[in-house]
């Protein structure tokens, strides 16, 4: 079994970006941030030549959320976070790889890889203030209007989790919002 080429990936990527921009289907991405603005523009583009046409599917949306994903963990500094996001990382990866690797199929290794993921800031890590500058620089690289975090990942445990997303919440959320969101 072979994974699919990832020439055939970004094919299928741009015909499901270019559909979702044509209908006003909101839309989030992955990959690093240079590669989804490329995307983002050609949704921006695309949505602008269709978005008065009747018959939209999505029509009564006048602002669609174009986005990116992310891995987060936030933590009290730079170096408990390298430490904790590198192990986290080492499990996640051997669980989204696994199928791949059970068929013999290492092709897709490079795109999940820790050099890969913290290269082009996949994965936004660090203290509170690394990881607003983080996340500062991948909205204004991917041009996108949303971004979509996942803070349970990997073998990161519920206490981490909770006290990475109070950091984030109390610390980071409130330079890209106004205001903080309450935690229980």
């Amino acid at each position: 079994m072979r994974c699919t080429p990832p020439n055939r990936i970004l094919d299928f990527t741009i015909r499901a970006r270019s559909y979702a921009a044509r209908h006003g289907y909101n839309f989030v991405g992955l990959g690093p941030a240079e590669a989804v603005r490329q995307l983002t523009d050609l949704y921006w583009q695309i949505w602008g030549a269709h978005r008065q046409e009747p018959g939209r599917l999505n029509g009564h949306v006048s602002a669609p959320k174009v986005g990116v994903a992310r891995q987060v963990f936030v933590a009290d500094s730079d170096a408990e976070a390298l430490a904790v996001t590198r192990a986290a990382h080492r499990d996640w990866y051997g669980s989204i790889t696994k199928l791949w690797h059970a068929h013999n199929d290492h092709s897709i290794d490079g795109l999940f890889a820790w050099e890969t993921a913290t290269q082009h800031e996949t994965i936004l890590f660090g203290s509170p203030a690394r990881v607003r500058e983080q996340l500062t620089r991948l909205i204004e690289v991917s041009g996108c209007n949303y971004v979509v975090g996942a803070f349970a990942w990997g073998t990161l445990t519920h206490e981490k989790i909770l006290r990475s997303l109070r950091l984030f919440a109390e610390e980071v959320m409130p330079a890209f919002s106004g205001s903080a969101a309450p935690m229980a």
